[in-house]
């Protein structure tokens, strides 16, 4: 039990690990670009706990659901929660990014200072990255969804592998896109990211549920 526990943590250990180092070579992309910029996409940063909080609660119940299904044989059970789960986290993002793109300037616009003579270029400038977010949130609750599955499941390494794809595509993004196509790329960066990961986990939850009787 401790070495399975201990093989469970260290494989969750090193994707966070991953997503974070991957976070810190976008972050040196983002500085790079001027005090204005950086302004604007810190804005947006303090909302994110907002538009993932209800993508980490679902994670949570699916990850519960889907291990006592998965230990006690309940396959089927099991297959229907999952597309339930999908249906529920589309929904949900759909929700919030109508929410945010309806009112994201006013909600931005308690982030900054109406005395800054660049108050308005800051707003224009978090407003167009939250847009993008906003438009490609679903990405990030069906990731979500998919990597509780495979953890639920026992899949380890399936979060490893979606860990590294979020790596590879923020600092792909950093280092290589962003001298290519210019600062536009950065407001991509995040969501490339998921969208990078989430097809990943498609196809890894795919071959799993698949190898399950029934």
């Amino acid at each position: 039990m401790l070495r399975w526990l201990w093989k469970t943590g260290a494989t969750m250990a090193a994707t966070q690990i991953l997503i974070a180092i991957g976070g810190m070579v976008l972050q040196s992309a983002i500085n790079a670009q001027g005090s204005v910029f950086l302004a604007g996409v810190t804005a947006v940063n303090k909302l994110i706990g907002l538009l993932e909080s209800s993508a980490i609660a679902l994670g949570s119940a699916v990850t519960t659901y889907i291990a006592q299904n998965f230990g006690a044989g309940e396959y089927g059970r099991l297959r229907k929660g999952l597309k339930v789960s999908l249906v529920v986290g589309v929904l949900l993002s759909l929700a919030i990014s109508a929410v945010m793109i309806l009112a994201g300037r006013l909600i931005l616009s308690m982030f900054i200072d109406p005395g800054d003579p660049n108050a308005g270029t800051v707003l224009d400038i978090a407003y167009h990255y939250l847009f993008i977010m906003s438009v490609l949130l679903s990405s990030l609750y069906v990731l979500h969804v998919c990597r509780n599955t495979l953890l639920g499941m026992g899949c380890n390494m399936g979060t490893v592998v979606s860990g590294l794809m979020e790596f590879f595509a923020r600092s792909s993004v950093a280092v290589f896109f962003c001298r290519v196509w210019g600062m536009e790329t950065l407001y991509f960066a995040e969501p490339f990211a998921w969208c990078a990961s989430t097809v990943s986990l498609i196809f890894m939850v795919i071959w799993q549920v698949r190898r399950l009787p029934g």
